[in-house]
């Protein structure tokens, strides 16, 4: 071909499609690895049900063990599990895994419409197997969000999310950006409500959270700020915004916090 015809030729879906083709090789890499996983963060909510029921502490610290029965949520989340633990332990993981995985499928699905969906679902969606695998609430909590939040339910859904996880509070900006007030003062005054519990436990061996920033400290800090600046003026890329501050300024970054980009939904 001549040099004429390669100019003439349009380059742009060839490079979407090497671009989603290396973002597929990635995930089936990670998807590989996560492989046999077991769901060790649901028995950490099993546990921490039972320590209800038996009057035992909700709140422990063991540090630098690993032990996946450390419990950091709203107390609310707990006693959810507690009828969960009158039935057999085996079909109750099974079916919050199962959970877990039509959740993320929820999150995917919007994004096969164009190469650059599918690469991102595939990405993002691939940090999240490991995430379902283990029985991890987050992307059942990332589902309700990219669910609820533009519905009237939005104040209820922000404050379960942050009951969870805190950060997901971060998308009550969507009303400061519109002068919602009234939806602001609810969310936080729901969020309030589902932490309030926590002072009736003890919480002198709280389990503490570790600093792992993925960027240098003020370039994470700067980008996070001018995500939240996005968030603030822009109705378009509001969510967007928001789910990049959560990912840059999150001080406990783990894989499946870039999950936070598959909340956005198409509008």
């Amino acid at each position: 071909m001549s040099i004429d015809g390669l100019r003439r030729v349009n380059w742009a879906p060839v490079l979407r499609t090497l671009i989603v083709g290396a973002i597929v090789v990635i995930g089936l890499r990670q998807i590989r690895r996560d492989i046999g996983v077991t769901a060790a963060d649901a028995e950490g909510y099993w546990q921490a049900a039972l320590r209800l029921r038996d009057g035992a502490p909700l709140y422990f610290n063991l540090p630098n063990t690993g032990d996946p029965t450390l419990y950091r949520y709203a107390p609310w989340f707990a006693f959810a599990w507690v009828p969960l633990t009158l039935l057999p332990h085996g079909p109750v993981m099974t079916a919050w895994v199962a959970l877990q995985a039509a959740a993320l499928a929820y999150l995917v699905w919007p994004l096969r419409t164009s190469l650059a969906g599918i690469g991102l679902a595939f990405l993002v969606g691939s940090m999240l197997v490991r995430t379902v695998l283990i029985g991890q609430v987050h992307v059942l909590m990332l589902a309700g969000l990219a669910w609820g939040l533009h519905r009237r339910s939005g104040p209820v859904v922000i404050a379960v999310a942050a009951s969870l996880k805190v950060f997901p509070l971060l998308f009550a900006l969507t009303y400061v950006r519109r002068r919602e007030w009234g939806r602001l003062a609810l969310t936080l005054g729901l969020t309030a409500a589902l932490w309030a519990p926590l002072l009736l436990f003890d919480l002198s061996d709280f389990p503490e959270g570790g600093f792992n920033p993925q960027l240098p400290l003020p370039l994470l800090l700067g980008g996070a700020a001018v995500a939240s600046i996005v968030a603030l003026r822009s109705e378009r890329y509001g969510d967007l915004g928001v789910a990049l501050a959560i990912i840059l300024g999150n001080p406990r970054y783990n894989h499946y916090t870039p999950g936070y980009l598959l909340v956005p939904r198409p509008r």
